[in-house]
């Protein structure tokens, strides 16, 4: 396969960059290597380093000087003609704005892509043909590895724009929020008062061993796939895929994961009916589920990339923030910080997507410090918000009125957007019915005055500001 070329596009690209230098600000991303001549490679990095010393104007001379300082150089000029060359460059590039010279340097950054990719993939075809003694794990790590390098060296720069390019967009969204609520709501309605799923947020949910995480995570899949239709990938370190179904297929249908485990469900007409058409719902929502056990950071980040363009993923639930081993100096407290920065900015923040993540609570709380996360408090400062998930004990089971309180509640803390309860109040919260053996979290009926007094003390009403002209008062 022969070489392409962009020769158009490298004689328009030289020529505008000779009529105005300042173009070289706009297209750091494009590397002398990627030009195809050589020519125009040496060129273009003989402008760079004019520019680089303070040059604002290029004279033909100037270029010309810094090219006759070798003897290749020189020789690799006059065979495109010398002097005459570069007086034909200017003229090609004169009168060319910033944004015809872009798209002429997106062309030539296509076809050098094309051309090294080409390369690549032939390089692995001979390499695959020859790898006898290569297990398949090795062979995959060899191809990633390729592929990822020439992606890393044709991605494009972070780059600051004026915030005009983006407003158009913001409104838009803002005018299509017709829910009332920004973000993905949860499954408990009194909850997202406080806190929803939002893209480039996190939101964690801690809680003590064995109290029911994983249960969260299957009830909160199935509000927002199974109900809603939300495209939602689960990365679990906790439950194989299997187990996952089992226990979503008991949300469905209101078994308990034994009935479903054991097959007790296959001796009943009515219950095998009901088990076909629940995995049906599942079949047909947009539900990824992955046990991922001995993955790296990276290798998940492309997981989701991959999964966000695939099939438009929204949300990732990552189920549980922990550290399987600690080596070296490094703390475990620094760790599960690192991995919660990478949730929150890896995931979130860089892939605008909403995550939410579970985390081990502390068993030891004491009445000065209240609840805490498990082995790092950095856990909490890179998050959104942390939601607590507690079990009530006796004596807060009948002061709530037993039933009708749930036996369980939610206490939001270290909420940035939206009310938080306050620190005198960790003996209670959003009270709510967790049936662990079903996967079932419901709100209960009854609720506590303290939590919905938060609520309408956070409430703005905006209609007493604002007049019928849309003048706003001095007090909104």
């Amino acid at each position: 396969m022969g070489q392409l070329k962009a020769t158009t596009s490298e004689t328009v690209v030289l020529g505008g960059i000779m009529s105005n230098p300042c173009f070289l600000l706009d297209l750091t991303d494009l590397k002398a290597d990627f030009f195809s001549d050589q020519v125009n490679r040496t060129l273009y990095i003989a402008m760079k380093r004019l520019f680089k010393k303070g040059a604002k104007t290029f004279d033909i001379a100037d270029i010309y000087a810094v090219i006759e300082t070798s003897e290749s150089r020189i020789e690799r000029l006059k065979r495109y003609g010398g002097i005459e060359y570069l007086e034909q460059l200017k003229i090609v590039g004169d009168g060319k704005d910033l944004s015809e010279i872009k798209i002429h340097a997106s062309n030539i950054m296509d076809c050098a892509y094309k051309n090294e990719i080409s390369e690549v993939l032939y390089e692995l075809q001979m390499y695959v043909s020859q790898a006898d003694s290569e297990k398949r794990n090795e062979i995959n790590k060899t191809i990633e590895e390729k592929i990822l390098q020439v992606k890393a060296k044709y991605a494009s720069g972070h780059k600051v724009e004026l915030i005009s390019t983006k407003t158009d967009k913001i409104l838009q969204q803002l005018e299509e929020n017709k829910s009332g609520y920004i973000g993905f709501e949860t499954s408990i309605p009194l909850l997202s008062q406080f806190v929803t799923y939002r893209k480039g947020e996190l939101v964690i949910y801690s809680a003590k061993a064995k109290v029911g995480k994983s249960q969260l995570v299957v009830n909160e899949v199935y509000n927002m796939s199974i109900l809603r239709g939300i495209p939602v990938m689960v990365l679990d370190t906790e439950l194989q895929t299997k187990t996952f179904v089992i226990r979503l297929l008991a949300r469905i249908t209101g078994y308990s994961f034994k009935f479903i485990e054991h097959g007790e469900w296959k001796k009943y007409p009515g219950c095998i009916k009901k088990i076909k058409e629940a995995k049906e719902l599942i079949d047909k929502a947009p539900i990824s589920h992955t046990y991922i056990v001995g993955w790296t950071e990276d290798e998940i980040t492309n997981e989701v990339k991959r999964m966000k363009i695939q099939y438009n993923t929204q949300v990732v639930i990552y189920d549980y923030i922990k550290i399987e081993n600690i080596n070296g100096k490094t703390q475990e407290h620094q760790l599960l910080g690192n991995m919660t920065n990478w949730l929150k900015n890896g995931i979130a923040g860089s892939l605008d997507m909403a995550v939410i993540a579970l985390a081990q609570m502390s068993d030891y709380i004491s009445e000065e410090r209240g609840f805490k996360i498990a082995n790092s408090e950095k856990i909490k400062n890179y998050a959104s918000t942390v939601i607590y998930l507690v079990e009530k004990n006796q004596e807060q089971y009948s002061r709530d009125y037993e039933e009708a309180g749930g036996n369980a509640y939610l206490y939001v803390d270290y909420n940035r957007n939206g009310p938080q309860m306050k620190d005198d109040m960790q003996d209670r919260g959003i009270n709510i019915v967790f049936q662990k053996n079903k996967a079932i979290v419901e709100q209960a009926r009854w609720q506590l005055e303290e939590i919905e007094a938060l609520l309408e003390d956070h409430e703005e009403s905006f209609e007493e500001y604002i007049s019928e002209d849309g003048e706003v008062s001095a007090e909104l």
